[in-house]
């Protein structure tokens, strides 16, 4: 199931190359670190996007200074506990200025949408067989966060430390 912008459920019609397949004429297509690298002087023009897809292992400060020709960046969790997915997304939003299309993708859990979403990510493939419904509870949980990321939502101690309007304090009539 894929979940975008922390709500709307959305399909998108991207292919996996892998190995040596070769690419198709058209069509978007996402291809692994070490094939891009390899191959991206004679990735000329098609009639498609393309994309890159990282591991946890991967160096994301090889694709920086690339990002005019990268339409998507996949970070796979290959483990719901490798949290390297999370400092990849920081980095290419936040030290390399990446704006184009960041997708989570791997052994992830409804749980873990908030937390991908502050660290920059605009999709999330979730494995099969989440329901709707916790999708919807873990988007809901919680609102506002305790540390600054690359979401500029607004943090709980800022928001705690607002002033509130009291009827007393209201300017007399």
């Amino acid at each position: 199931m894929h979940v975008s912008n922390r709500s709307a459920e959305i399909d998108h019609d991207w292919h996996a190359v892998d190995g040596d397949a070769p690419l198709p004429a058209a069509g978007d297509v996402v291809l692994p670190l070490a094939r891009w690298l390899a191959e991206r002087d004679g990735l000329g023009p098609r009639d498609g996007r393309l994309g890159v897809r990282l591991t946890g292992a991967d160096d994301v400060s090889a694709l920086a200074g690339n990002f005019a020709r990268i339409d998507r960046i996949v970070v796979l969790f290959a483990k719901g506990t490798d949290g390297r997915g999370y400092s990849q997304a920081r980095l290419l939003r936040e030290r390399y200025g990446y704006r184009g299309e960041l997708q989570a993708t791997g052994e992830l859990l409804p749980d873990h949408l908030h937390f991908l979403h502050r660290c920059g990510f605009d999709h999330v493939t979730l494995p099969a067989g989440v329901e709707r419904a916790e999708i919807v509870t873990a988007l809901t949980a919680i609102s506002h966060g305790t540390q600054p990321a690359g979401d500029g939502g607004e943090l709980a101690f800022r928001r705690a430390r607002r002033p509130t309007w009291r009827p007393e304090q209201s300017p007399a009539a």
